[in-house]
């Protein structure tokens, strides 16, 4: 007779989850939801605003997953959460899943004898996005983090990449990827039109999205073209952009929309044939993988986390978006493919975006929990 698994108390902690956008907001989330549904008792304490933006609830219950949010101490790069509220929510669960490194890593491990739960920390890329604030990030990773990995019970890396660069410290660790919800998705594949390019992702330095509009502009047939640009002005970049565009005289066939709903990302999923990044670096890269469960053929730069997807579905491209020219003669190929060609690219596509199910997802981190617990 199948034992039934043991009910865990997890705790999830970050800076931001639901309303607010991004990544690891949605992982926090959607992980919470879907251990909930596996019958564990879930809550998330995040801070109480969104990165800009009014002061949210302290507390909501949604979809039966407890939300607290608490004030933040701190700098805008290196954000703690008073200890004494963390400290209360700890208290009393068998696992503390902290999501990202800096000021939630350190009150887990600093209150680790008072909370006494296992702590798992999610590396989600870590803090290598862009060489910004280089030195505090060498003080950080030289003096601090080898120290407060010690405590940690288990580490979850996204992404090959991210394990590389974590057992420099510790060897505590395990790949569970980000998930995506494939029925979500599943409402995407429908008939597209390859002339429609889209991008997913906020606009920061590292997604080089400048890369972007310079392989439009050197594609022979741009004015056939409609670049979208999706996603939060992150680092105040898209007036930068737009004059870009202006110059390149590329300016008519680029949409910037912005950050959107759910439903206007869906629809543009749905719409466009071609997904494009030419991210310098990503520590997962979730919105590629959305792309692939979308049914869109996904054009990637060349970097470790694409490079890891690519190598396992014949469905992706590899291109060199730090090369525009070759970038754009690469595009070209795909626009020109048969349609068997590109069917077939979409099957292996819709199986490879199938293995990043939340459900699957989810129940790999539980297995990874309980095989931490004593």
């Amino acid at each position: 007779m199948e034992m039934k698994a043991k009910r865990l108390s997890i705790l999830h902690v970050g800076n931001h989850t639901i309303p607010c956008i991004g990544g690891i907001e949605n992982v926090i989330w959607e992980s919470s939801k879907e251990q909930l549904r596996a019958g564990n008792g879930v809550e998330i304490v995040v801070f109480n605003t969104c990165t800009k933006g009014t002061t949210l609830p302290a507390y909501e219950e949604k979809e039966g997953v407890k939300i607290h949010r608490v004030p933040q101490k701190g700098f805008s790069f290196y954000r703690v959460p008073p200890l004494p509220e963390f400290l209360q929510y700890a208290q009393g669960k068998d696992i503390v899943h902290v999501h990202g490194f800096g000021g939630w890593l350190e009150a887990a491990c600093r209150t680790k004898k008072k909370h006494s739960a296992l702590i798992v920390l999610n590396t989600h890329g870590g803090f290598r996005h862009t060489t910004e604030r280089s030195i505090l990030k060498w003080v950080y990773q030289t003096f601090f983090l080898p120290s407060l990995l010690k405590k940690v019970d288990g580490i979850i890396c996204d992404s090959p990449s991210d394990q590389t660069f974590v057992e420099n410290f510790s060897y505590k660790t395990k790949i569970i990827p980000n998930g995506i919800s494939s029925e979500f998705f599943a409402q995407a594949k429908t008939k597209k039109d390859k002339n429609q390019w889209l991008f997913v992702g906020r606009l920061s330095r590292n997604k080089r999205v400048d890369r972007l509009l310079e392989t439009l502009a050197h594609y022979p047939s741009f004015q056939k073209i409609t670049l979208h640009i999706v996603g939060d002005n992150w680092e105040g970049l898209q007036k930068g952009l737009e004059q870009r565009a202006k110059e390149l005289g590329i300016d008519s066939r680029v949409r910037f929309h912005g950050k959107v709903s759910d439903e206007t990302r869906m629809k543009l999923f749905a719409k466009c044939g071609i997904f494009l990044s030419a991210s310098e670096y990503e520590g997962f890269g979730i919105s590629a993988i959305e792309a692939t469960a979308a049914g869109c053929i996904p054009v990637l730069n060349c970097i470790p986390s694409f490079e890891h997807f690519a190598s396992q579905t014949k469905g992706i491209i590899i291109t060199d978006f730090s090369n525009p020219i070759n970038a754009a003669k690469d595009i070209q190929k795909v626009m020109d493919a048969r349609a068997s060609s590109i069917q077939f690219m979409k099957n292996e596509l819709r199986a490879f975006a199938a293995e990043y199910d939340w459900k699957i997802i989810v129940g790999n981190q539980l297995e990874y929990y309980r095989r931490l617990s004593p």
